[in-house]
């Protein structure tokens, strides 16, 4: 299954203008994912999961 709602070029140009403002970021693509992230949704938890312990102390 295959993203329709959002291509990854889009993700990528965003990447791009914030690698150009010196911003951190992850960017982090699923060969094959839906939107939902649903086949991928245990490293998606754990990703977000490590962004929130980390920005919210």
């Amino acid at each position: 299954m295959t993203d329709w709602r959002a291509k990854v070029t889009q993700a990528q140009k965003l990447a791009d203008k914030l690698k150009e403002s010196a911003k951190t970021y992850e960017l982090v693509t699923y060969l094959g994912g839906s939107h939902g992230l649903d086949e991928n949704s245990g490293d998606r938890d754990d990703r977000i999961l490590k962004w929130f312990v980390q920005h919210l102390q």
